[in-house]
């Protein structure tokens, strides 16, 4: 990547309505977690590379720690504008079945739950949802300008 443009990390939790942002600068790419409900240490962790507006590769994993377990689970794709609202939605495929974690507390499974290749997003926001069982788990967000 040529240019040093910044995009600044926006980690945007959802879990029961409750929505809580923080802001970090970071230069040509960034990520952030974000909490999944229903699960005791579960998150998802959303990597995005780039510069600017042009989007190199998206990488979206699920972590989740001693016991717990997320069945049927999907990743979308949802692109915010500057006001927070959704411009563009794509669904990455379903992972059936259930995948759950060690007994240890300290133990994690990693599970690569989706990629999405180059692209363009307009200022705002990528972010990559989590559903469990068709609703919305979790999401995290990072910020594109």
């Amino acid at each position: 990547m040529t240019s040093l443009k910044k995009l600044a990390v926006a980690a945007i939790l959802a879990t029961t309505g409750l929505l809580a942002t923080t802001t970090q600068g970071a230069y040509a790419s960034g990520s952030t977690t974000g909490y999944i409900a229903g699960t005791d240490n579960g998150y998802i962790y959303h990597y995005v590379a780039g510069d600017g507006n042009t989007i190199d590769s998206q990488t979206a994993k699920i972590y989740l720690y001693g016991g717990d377990i997320i069945c049927n689970f999907y990743i979308n794709w949802v692109y915010l504008d500057t006001n927070s609202k959704p411009w563009y939605t794509e669904r990455a495929y379903t992972n059936t079945g259930c995948v759950s974690a060690p007994g240890l507390a300290t133990d994690k499974t990693a599970v690569v739950a989706a990629w999405r290749g180059k692209g363009w997003a307009k200022n705002g926001y990528a972010c990559a949802y989590v559903f469990t069982n068709g609703s919305q788990r979790g999401r995290a967000c990072v910020r594109i300008n």
